[in-house]
């Protein structure tokens, strides 16, 4: 017992490690990748899919306090918006705000613009969160679901497809809690 005390405790004797022979190269299945959806033609941007930092993927859609909670990147609120890229908008004739129908292999939602100078030329960025159906006054018949623009049955090929932006007159503005460009525009910051 008093041996224990000085050693801190009791310790038996620690084992060796097994000795493991080498067998050769072991060989792992090579992962098969995913061919993207719609022409490139037809279908110039990439899309991109991403977890609202309010909604998530839509679960908290029925909580007025979150459809308020302005994007922390495009400040946007209470609506679908899709992000590109600056120079992308501007070769697509589009502005910022203005009303788009985002057009996939699989089917069409309407959105806003917002640029991004963050976003990559050929990517048009949405997030998830809006365009239910039964889901509580606050979420009913706001936005369009993302989700219709993949393939059916795979849902969570969010970077799987492939969409074209036309220039649509929506029933409703994009709402933001400031001006976007205050956030990014150098000449903004000097």
């Amino acid at each position: 017992m008093e041996k224990a005390l000085q050693r801190g405790g009791f310790f038996g004797e620690s084992p060796s490690p097994p000795s493991v022979a080498r067998t050769g190269n072991i060989a792992l299945p090579k992962a098969a990748g995913r061919p993207i959806d719609g022409d490139p033609n037809a279908f110039p941007l990439a899309l991109h899919l991403y977890p609202s930092i309010t909604l998530y993927d839509g679960r908290g859609a029925n909580l007025p306090w979150l459809q308020e909670m302005p994007d922390p990147v495009s400040t946007a609120v209470w609506r679908n918006w899709v992000e590109v890229n600056p120079k992308t908008g501007a070769g697509l004739g589009l502005a910022e705000g203005d009303g788009v129908t985002v057009t996939s292999p699989s089917g069409k939602i309407g959105a806003h613009v917002v640029f991004n100078p963050g976003i990559a030329p050929d990517v048009a960025a949405m997030p998830l969160g809006q365009g239910h159906t039964r889901y509580g006054k606050t979420a009913n018949g706001r936005g369009e679901n993302p989700f219709a623009l993949l393939p059916a049955g795979e849902t969570y090929a969010l970077q799987g497809t492939r969409v074209a932006l036309t220039k649509t007159k929506l029933a409703t503005r994009l709402v933001r809690f400031a001006h976007p460009e205050g956030q990014w525009k150098i000449s903004n910051l000097m």
